[in-house]
């Protein structure tokens, strides 16, 4: 996959938007065609005796436990404890174990009647598919390109193997409509007969090719000549920075559509080359992505390429890496540490910046990733920024309630509108008009009309901001009198939450960014040197995951929650295997069950002798050795790995 970020597009064409609301209508689609498929066959389980008593007895189960843990919630928000009351923590244990015979009693009660119904699922698994492909030949009679609809297809595919396999885990999982906010993918696929030369990236470069109809690339004559040649990795390394930079400003143009007689449609994008394909990697797909950061739109381009006998497979030394999210004592976060079985040649091709990512050990043998003290601040800056927007929201609810009540604006409120106005600098008028004029004296009490009223009935479980400002957009064309003093209120909070919501959405993007770059950066480094890498087998899904109401839940582990959502433990595996099947080597996963707890030159279980929790170092009780946790985890790892090669 080679990814080409893509300058910010000023317009976007008709035809390519409506290509985005057409693949989500398409989505959508196919959502409500699987829920109805789903409605079918528990129609089909309810035609056998006692299940329907039996699913009975399991919805009424469930719906007790969820009524002690809102109990427990409350219990705890009341006394601002995370301790549960021994009463409510035996009745949610009795709750839960009445639901676990219910669904038990269900499961056996399927189990038995599943061959006899088999023919009747069958049928209806027929009728879905049917239903799927007419949803497909609707949306390519109204305009949708094939291969986007392709790849919608192949991606609500693999959303219903993940459904059914956390529905297996025993987890809530259902398909989702998609609310269309303006993204999505243009999707782009190439083919060829057998007889067909490998569509490379030099061919769609000449323009004159097969595909010329369906993918066009636009370089600088120079970028062009050193992208066609026999050696362009090499001519392109040879490049400045600034130079590559230059060149590689390319113009992108993918066919979304077509016109009478099928004329394609075209959408051009402004994207930047900065490294090259292999010259024999045949293009296969070519996506371009339009996401939603804040109220901006950020383009990016995707080549799918085959490399055929790219990369050999090797032998060679193997690193251990064990993930975590530990933090460190100089406000770091760990998130992984590493251990090879040799010490290799110095680890090169690492840019400066991302040093502060990456330590090596003075064993040259074993280092540590880290995300650096600055990004955990700005990390820790954008809760702030977020927490700030859902005080305002609050507020701003306050203040539209007491006026949908009695239809005044009280001084309070005015106050409040005023600092507000006062936090809107001239620098941030492009989030809307000039900042109202705030009323510095009480008003006369308005009327209220029934439309604003119903529209407010459930305001106070409100959580989303935009519903908020989606109303004052509709409440702009419904004007009244004596609404000037509140709307200018309210449009005052929504040009400052719009501001902090940009503030907040695109540092965290960046944030994100920054930190899976050196993820992929760091992979690569390793790949080099290493042939084989392994982790330890773990869900880390359920490591994040909260626990119930009625369980034990510390300040100490919900922290801990929360930097494993930062450090994306989960990702850095991920980024790792594909690093190294990139390189020729392999990645393999061993189980993570007393990696840690078992010392690994005495091979004592210090588990119970030893909190792990509370720092990195910790002395074995046994042989009194001092050693790092996680170095030790590393060390089983690679004793695990090598022993069964």
């Amino acid at each position: 996959m080679y990814r080409y970020g893509a300058r910010r597009k000023a317009t976007l064409g008709d035809a390519a938007l409506r290509q985005l609301r057409l693949a989500n209508d398409f989505w959508n689609a196919l959502v409500a065609i699987q829920r109805e498929h789903e409605a079918a066959v528990q129609a089909v389980w309810d035609t056998v005796p006692n299940l329907a008593a039996a699913r009975g007895a399991v919805q009424e189960a469930e719906a007790k436990l969820a009524e002690i843990r809102e109990v427990i919630q409350k219990q705890k928000q009341a006394l601002g404890s995370r301790g549960v009351s021994r009463e409510l923590r035996e009745a949610a244990g009795v709750a839960k174990a009445v639901l676990v015979g219910a669904r038990k009693t269900l499961r056996v009660l399927k189990d038995a009647n599943r061959e006899r119904l088999e023919t009747e699922f069958m049928a209806l698994g027929k009728a879905k598919r049917e239903a799927m492909k007419a949803a497909r030949q609707e949306a390519a009679a109204k305009g949708l390109a094939w291969g986007t609809y392709n790849a919608v297809a192949q991606s609500f595919d693999v959303t219903c193997r993940l459904v059914a396999q956390r529905r297996a885990e025993g987890l809530p999982a259902e398909h989702k409509f998609h609310r269309f906010d303006g993204g999505g993918t243009w999707t782009v696929q190439l083919q060829r007969e057998a007889d067909d030369p490998p569509c490379t990236l030099q061919a769609l470069l000449s323009g004159v090719s097969k595909w010329r109809n369906f993918v066009r690339i636009d370089l600088p004559d120079r970028a062009r000549a050193i992208l066609s040649g026999d050696h362009p990795e090499e001519e392109w390394a040879a490049l400045t920075r600034g130079e590559r930079r230059l060149l590689g400003k390319a113009t992108l143009s993918i066919r979304v559509g077509s016109a009478e007689n099928r004329v394609p449609v075209w959408e051009d994008f402004p994207i930047n080359i900065h490294r090259t394909m292999p010259p024999d990697g045949e293009v296969k797909q070519v996506q371009v992505t339009r996401r939603r950061i804040g109220t901006q739109y950020r383009y990016a381009a995707c080549f799918t390429v085959n490399i055929p006998g790219h990369v050999s497979p090797k032998d060679g030394p193997t690193v251990a890496v064990d993930l975590g999210w530990r933090h460190m004592e100089d406000d770091t976060l760990r998130v992984a540490v590493w251990k090879g079985d040799c010490q290799p040649a110095e680890m090169g091709g690492l840019p400066g910046w991302a040093e502060e990512f990456i330590r090596v050990y003075d064993d040259g043998r074993t280092g540590e990733i880290r995300l650096p003290a600055e990004w955990l601040a700005a990390h820790k800056q954008g809760l702030g920024l977020k927490a700030l927007r859902d005080k305002q929201f609050n507020q701003a609810k306050h203040y539209l309630t007491e006026f949908v009540a009695g239809g005044i604006v009280t001084p309070e409120a005015l106050a409040w509108g005023l600092d507000m106005v006062g936090k809107i600098s001239v620098k941030h008028g492009k989030y809307g008009p000039q900042p109202p004029e705030i009323p510095a004296v009480e008003v006369s009490a308005a009327t209220v009309p029934e439309w604003l009223r119903d529209e407010c009935t459930t305001l106070d479980r409100w959580r989303s901001q935009g519903r908020l400002a989606a109303l004052l957009r509709r409440w702009r064309d419904r004007r009244f009198p004596g609404d000037e003093a509140v709307m200018a209120v309210l449009e005052a909070w929504r040009q400052r939450d719009l501001h902090l919501y940009e503030w907040e959405a695109n540092q965290r993007d960046q944030l994100n960014a920054r930190r899976d770059e050196a993820y992929r950066v760091i992979a690569a480094a390793l790949a080099r040197v290493y042939a084989v890498v392994v982790t330890e087998d773990m869900n880390i899904t359920k490591l994040r995951r909260a626990p119930q109401p009625e369980q034990e839940d510390g300040c100490r582990e919900e922290s801990a929650r929360g930097q494993a959502h930062l450090a994306a433990p989960g990702k850095l595996r991920q980024i790792l295997g594909q690093a190294f099947a990139k390189h020729g080597g392999r990645s393999e996963r061993r189980p993570a069950a007393y990696t840690t707890m078992v010392h690994h030159k005495c091979g004592a279980n210090i588990g119970s002798a030893v909190d792990f929790r509370k720092t990195v170092r910790v002395r074995c009780p046994v042989c009194e050795e001092t050693f790092d946790q996680d170095i030790n985890a590393c060390d089983n790892l690679l004793e695990v790995m090598l022993s069964r090669q």
